[in-house]
């Protein structure tokens, strides 16, 4: 996978350390609470866009956005494999500061967050 059209710019490695960025302070701000089946989401979202990929290629397009998504060449089986067993630790990462973030606003602002899974209990204890 060599040549001028699988070239790494700076325009491509800039958008994805943005959106880095901004997955972060999302998740820094929000309180929504964390669930497991989460990882399904990335898995889902994941499926939707290769999906769209083909379709689009499928349609006439010849460009694919990352080189690895090309099914022509005979690697490709093992680049998608590749990217779905990269999900796990890029979720592990994600549970990670999730969990790192209840955990500090707690100690930093003891009255004013509320940890997300206390949250839930007390909404269900609320319903009861």
């Amino acid at each position: 996978m060599a040549g001028k059209q699988f070239e790494l710019t700076l325009l491509i490695g800039f958008i994805h350390s943005l959106n880095a960025v901004f997955l972060v302070i999302d998740s820094l701000l929000n309180a929504i609470p964390f669930k497991w089946f989460g990882f399904l989401y990335f898995i889902l979202w994941s499926t939707a866009y290769t999906t769209f990929q083909w379709i689009i290629h499928a349609c006439g397009v010849t460009w694919w956005p990352y080189p690895f998504l090309d099914l022509s060449t005979p690697w490709a089986p093992l680049w998608y494999f590749a990217l779905a067993v990269v999900h796990v630790p890029c979720y592990a990462v994600y549970i990670m500061l999730v969990k790192g973030k209840d955990s500090i606003f707690s100690k930093l602002f003891p009255r004013a967050f509320v940890r997300s899974d206390q949250r839930l209990i007390s909404q269900h204890q609320k319903a009861a």
